[in-house]
């Protein structure tokens, strides 16, 4: 008997040490347990009555630490009455034999882990009692979608009725910014008969020096907010107040320039605030919709850009100076500044009482992005800044020929042609709301047939880089024209010398660049630039882009104004030649590393005991 008890202890330990071994290595599938509270309290077996009413558990279902615990000492002394029977201290092998080790039992001797009961109620230990208590409904979350990219993570759905809402209040803050684009040289020579070219340089550069300094202190004030609603409405705040400047302009006899420069700067500083509305898109839509969002923001912002300009040609026949209220002079240059005024206040009232926000990730910690709504933290690598930097370069570029046309193209187009100030506004006017139709129609159509999800964003820079490029080589004045310039407002020694190229050219050229190559290169320029710094908040970057692109804003009108009055427009176009030429090359050597930040994926704690145990 003695030698047979000695064999059975020698197999219990051998089966014990089997059992460690064999639960330590399924310690890498955990389970996910639903727990009524912060205590657990593991799930009963069904198989006999000592499992059912048993609590002598471990704290984890999964993983064994230390020596697996065998029954709890009781007393086989005393009689089993009612109360004994539920007691802690009553040996319930009486009734049945205790559960025997089998591979069925992960967790204890007495409390086999059976499958085809997962869903019973948990025991809750009273002092005096027992009771079944059925824990609360927790969703289980399955061990595979745990391990997921950052999309799975930080996607969310497109929220289209605030996109809507904000392309409405881009196309009214267009309208506004536009309404003086065709006018500003024109008043200029109205209110102040001494002001030069160079004044009118110095007074789109003054614009553009607003913009640099304030879109970066919008962007920062953005991201500390967490929302663009209270910056841009101050934004628009302010436009009223630069609207009620301009129309009082002529109050200043002799000091127009002075005036109108500075109602530029502030009007400057509202754009900076205004430029957080169309990166809006950049976390309200989700990444598949990213470049349609982006597509309708631009064709609000080329609708804009083609009935600001009509306003100017409506109010036309008021002429200068009309009629006078007071202070005030209602004519064809103050009337499109009333307007904007209205248009503006309908804005912040979108903005106050409609628009509801999409919310932007919230920020975690360093170099992390923790998606709203969800619990999990992922750390972001570095974006690449040589890609952000060639991103910003060529916004640059875009916005330095875009300068260049918007402060000389007034006086090309007056000298080149031979216009009046009344139809040098008027040809201009056209000439933009033209260009902004054939903008908004070409970004519709891009939207319908889904094309900016099919064309790679820098293929599309490229396509648009490539079209700009083409408008300087087919309105160039080529040798071969007949004729040159004769104009009365042309008193530079080229213009005897400069051909004259045909204004049908002109405009067509002018319509087909601003309408499609400038509303194409602005699309997937914004996507690739917001995919390459990758899900976080973004408002900072975009305020240093416009930064940088207000700049060369700000120099190339000095620098350009200069060359035309001293060289005129044939240097012009060939220096513009060379400043796409350089950005053609920056695109060809960085074109592999303009792409999405690559985010490395997520790995639960399942792949983590997995690795450790391998």
């Amino acid at each position: 008997m003695a030698d047979e008890s000695a064999a059975n202890l020698h197999v219990k330990d051998v089966n014990s040490t089997h059992e460690r071994a064999r639960l330590l290595k399924r310690a890498d599938r955990p389970q996910r347990l639903r727990l009524p509270s912060t205590l657990y309290i593991p799930e009963p077996s069904p198989c006999t009555p000592c499992s059912v009413f048993s609590f002598d558990l471990p704290n984890s279902p999964a993983v064994v630490k230390g020596r697996p615990r065998f029954a709890r000492s009781v007393s086989h002394g005393s009689a089993p009455t009612p109360r004994s029977i539920f007691s802690f201290e009553t040996a319930f092998d009486f009734a049945s034999p205790k559960t025997p080790r089998t591979p069925r039992t992960p967790i204890s001797p007495r409390t086999p882990k059976t499958p085809r009961f997962p869903e019973l109620p948990t025991i809750e230990e009273s002092r005096n009692s027992f009771s079944f208590g059925v824990p609360a409904f927790k969703e289980e979350t399955s061990t595979e979608e745990n391990t997921s990219t950052i999309d799975s993570v930080t996607s969310r759905d497109t929220d289209w009725k605030s996109i809507r809402m904000i392309m409405v209040v881009i196309l009214l803050t267009r309208i506004q910014f536009t309404v003086y684009f065709a006018s500003l040289w024109p008043f200029l020579q109205e209110i102040d008969g001494n002001a030069t070219m160079q004044d009118y340089a110095f007074i789109s550069a003054a614009y553009s020096i607003g913009i640099a300094g304030s879109a970066p202190l919008f962007g920062y004030w953005s991201n500390k907010l967490g929302c663009i609603r209270i910056p841009s409405m101050t934004s628009m705040v302010l436009m009223l107040t630069t609207n009620f400047m301009y129309m009082f302009l002529h109050n200043f006899p002799g000091y127009g320039r002075y005036s109108m420069g500075v109602a530029r700067f502030l009007a400057g500083i509202a754009a900076g605030g205004n430029s957080l509305l169309p990166t809006y898109w950049t976390y309200a839509a989700a990444a598949e919709d990213r470049s349609t969002a982006a597509a309708l923001f631009d064709g609000a912002f080329c609708l804009g850009i083609a009935l600001g300009p009509g306003f100017q040609l409506i109010f036309s026949p008021l002429s200068y100076p009309g009629s006078s209220v007071g202070l005030l002079q209602i004519n064809m240059y103050t009337m499109p500044a009333i307007v904007a005024n209205v248009l503006v206040g309908v804005s912040l009232i979108i903005m106050a009482f409609f628009f509801k926000e999409a919310p932007m990730f919230r920020e975690g910690k360093r170099d992390s992005v923790v998606s709203t709504g969800t619990q999990f933290s992922i750390s972001l690598p570095p974006f690449d800044k040589v890609a952000v930097f060639c991103c910003i370069f060529a916004k640059m570029v875009q916005m330095f020929i875009y300068a260049n046309m918007e402060t000389i193209g007034s006086m090309y187009t007056q000298q080149m042609f031979d216009l009046t100030r009344t139809e040098t506004t008027q040809f201009n006017s056209v000439l933009v709301s033209l260009s902004g139709l054939i903008g908004f129609a070409f970004l519709l159509t891009y939207v319908w047939t889904k094309l900016g999800k099919r064309v790679d964003n820098r293929v599309g820079v490229l396509i648009g880089v490539l079209v700009c490029v083409a408008f300087l080589f087919s309105t160039y004045s080529w040798p071969f024209y007949p004729g040159n310039i004769e104009s009365d407002a042309c008193h530079s020694p080229w213009c005897a010398t400069t051909p004259r190229i045909p204004w049908q050219l002109y405009a067509g050229s002018y319509v087909v660049v601003f309408g499609v190559g400038f509303a194409m290169m602005n699309v997937h320029l914004a996507a690739m630039y917001s995919g390459v710094l990758g899900p976080r908040r973004q408002g900072t970057m975009h305020g240093i882009n416009t930064l940088l692109a207000s700049c060369s804003r700000v120099l190339g009108p000095v620098a350009v104004t200069d060359m035309f009055w001293y060289f005129g427009p044939q240097v012009v176009w060939i220096f513009q030649f060379a400043t796409w030429a350089v950005l053609l090359a920056a695109l060809a050597v960085f074109h592999k590393r303009l792409v999405p930040l690559e985010i490395p994926q997520i790995q639960d704690e399942q792949e983590q005991v997995k690795d450790a145990n391998q």
